[in-house]
C-alpha cells in the first residue's frame, strides 16, 4: 500500500472518531435532564439511559476528562452506566 492511501485512510478514520465523538455529546447534551430529587438522567448515543448524583460535566462526572490524563480522548471519565460514583 503506498504511503499516501495508508494516510489518507488515517484522516478519514481520525475524522470519523471526531465526528462520533461530535454527535455522542450532542445525544448526551440534549438529553440531560435533572429530577426533583436531584438526580441527573440522559440518554447515550445508543439509547441507554443513564445517571448519577453528580453533575456528569463536573470534575469528576461520568464525562468530565481532565486534560493533564494521558488517556483523555473527551468523553467518559467515570461510570457512565452507573451513578456517576457520586458516593451518595
Amino acid at each position: 500500500m503506498q504511503s499516501s492511501t495508508f494516510i489518507a485512510i488515517f484522516l478519514i478514520l481520525i475524522a470519523g472518531i471526531f465526528a462520533f465523538k461530535f454527535y455522542q455529546n450532542i445525544v448526551r447534551r440534549n438529553s440531560l435532564r435533572r429530577t426533583s430529587d436531584g438526580l441527573f438522567i440522559w440518554v447515550e448515543w445508543n439509547g441507554k439511559e443513564c445517571s448519577s448524583h453528580q453533575d456528569p460535566n463536573a470534575p469528576g462526572g461520568a464525562w468530565y476528562t481532565d486534560n493533564s490524563d494521558s488517556n483523555s480522548w473527551g468523553g467518559d471519565g467515570g461510570d457512565a452506566g452507573g451513578d456517576g460514583g457520586g458516593g451518595d
